[in-house]
């Protein structure tokens, strides 16, 4: 089985590296209407890129905010403040300075990153209604290897749908998932539920992962790692299903922007993959 398992993982990794900046999307319709589509600057009504598309959508799905982010001056030019005690969310952001080139014109020029803190909108006091995106009833066909997998991982927690959000909760042990028929396709739910389930592997009753059992920020390189070993075991049950070829570019595209925020060092990919060969075992 860790034969091709580790065949997946490699195929990930290449297309990974293949993909650049393209942008996870969200495979379910359903719950808060994430602001603009994705990560956007309330006053310039510029879209974040890179990396940054990733760390600030995923927060805002996280704490179920609209995808809107700004510095203390953009909130000040809306007329508002962030909040006291609210804690802002790190981005990268490209340092360019001007210099003079071999034909004695200035031109711009990359010279590293540097670190900027930018807070959502719910953590100031600018008025924003979240409206609600509506869900749409799709027919759900459910896809039998995926089934099999699901009721074959022996100690899987209770799996609820009582939002639509897709999460693991550690400390009661439970899967949460939108319903099967807001998803765009039966491949993306099955997808989702696979992420989670990893996810669940690391319980200490399980495998005793540390991004789990510990307690990590979000976005810090704990739960960053942990996110990347739960996508890998995903694409891993995935293939196992037949299912790999139709949610591999999306899946593709949540791995790079993870590994960016772990300052893209493919090693992560490596050390990731090798848990999640683990953790997709301990299902199977």
């Amino acid at each position: 089985m860790s034969k091709a398992l580790e065949k997946v993982s490699e195929k990930m990794i290449a297309l990974v590296e293949q993909i650049g900046d393209l942008p996870w999307k969200k495979p379910w319709k359903g719950g808060k209407k994430y602001g603009f589509g994705n990560p956007t600057n309330p006053t310039t009504k510029r879209v974040y890129s890179g990396g940054n598309v990733m760390i600030l959508g995923m927060a805002a799905l996280a704490n179920g905010w609209p995808n809107l982010w700004g510095g203390f001056k953009q909130w000040s030019k809306l007329h508002g403040r962030v909040k006291k005690g609210e804690k802002g969310t790190p981005i990268l952001v490209p340092r360019i300075k001007k210099v003079v080139n071999d034909d004695g014109d200035e031109e711009d020029r990359f010279s590293g990153f540097f670190c900027k803190y930018v807070w959502n909108i719910c953590q100031t006091t600018v008025d924003f209604e979240i409206e609600e995106e509506k869900a749409e009833d799709k027919p759900f066909t459910p896809i039998q290897r995926a089934e099999e997998i699901v009721v074959g991982y022996k100690t899987i927690p209770v799996v609820t749908f009582n939002e639509p959000r897709a999460y693991y909760q550690p400390s009661k042990d439970i899967i949460n998932m939108p319903k099967q028929k807001s998803f765009n396709k039966p491949e993306e739910f099955y997808s989702t539920l696979f992420h989670e389930m990893v996810h669940s592997t690391g319980h200490s009753s399980r495998l005793d992962r540390e991004g789990v059992v510990g307690i990590s920020a979000f976005g810090g390189k704990t739960y960053s790692f942990e996110e990347l070993v739960a996508e890998f075991g995903a694409c891993m049950l995935c293939s196992e299903a037949g299912i790999l070829p139709k949610v591999e570019e999306n899946s593709a595209a949540y791995l790079a922007g993870w590994l960016k925020k772990l300052k893209s060092n493919p090693e992560w990919l490596y050390k990731a993959a090798d848990k999640a060969v683990k953790a997709a075992e301990y299902i199977l």
